[in-house]
């Protein structure tokens, strides 16, 4: 009785967005950028204690029906980091390549809640920089992470979307410090809360202005 009250529920908040929701057949680019903050293992001063930094996105979706989207992205994120190193002032980096869903979800009259995961594919990258000298260090094996989040969109039936975005990536690489320190882990969580700004291949136009 609890689920199918709890089905109702989703239901009932659920069938209204999808109705006002991307139209179906519509294909919708997005470029976005935005801010990372490294989490776990990751940020822990014993392993590469790396902090925040920053990211920048490419997506592309294709919806299936109203409001339900699937497609392929990718992006390149940035941690800064206060491990110390004779190699010089360290830095983390990856770009990950895979695909995601999205579903509206709660609508209201300027925009729409909706949710998002997915996964893919990375390495993990160490920067070392020194002027005139920098290096880098490069993981053996490419690793696999997935994610969750939830975003708000401007009104999502237009052509041109603004979007705002944050999500929880939980990523995994066996990774060795190769800097004398032999440092190692696995761990490469982060949050990552980030805008864009996506273009859809149908849609209404906004209403003129006077």
């Amino acid at each position: 009785m609890k689920r199918l009250l709890m089905v109702t529920m989703v239901l009932i908040v659920a069938v209204p967005a999808l109705s006002s929701a991307q139209q179906s057949g519509a294909f919708v680019g997005s470029l976005g950028i935005g801010l990372t903050s490294a989490q776990d293992l990751f940020s822990d001063p014993s392993y590469f204690a790396a902090g925040s930094g920053f990211g920048a996105e490419a997506q592309l979706k294709y919806y299936l029906i109203n409001g339900v989207g699937v497609g392929g992205f990718v992006n390149y994120m940035r941690f800064g980091s206060s491990y110390y190193s004779l190699r010089g002032r360290t830095s983390f980096n990856f770009s990950q390549i895979g695909g995601l869903a999205t579903i509206d979800l709660i609508r209201f009259s300027n925009g729409a809640f909706y949710l998002t995961g997915g996964g893919g594919t990375f390495k993990p990258n160490a920067h070392f920089y020194q002027p005139d000298n920098s290096t880098d260090i490069s993981g053996n094996k490419r690793g696999y992470f997935g994610f969750g989040g939830i975003g708000l969109t401007s009104v999502p039936e237009r052509k041109t979307l603004y979007e705002l975005e944050v999500r929880y990536n939980y990523a995994r690489a066996d990774y060795v410090l190769s800097d004398g320190s032999r440092i190692s882990s696995n761990v490469f969580d982060f949050i990552y809360f980030g805008m864009k700004l996506s273009f859809a291949s149908k849609g209404k136009e906004p209403p003129p202005r006077y």
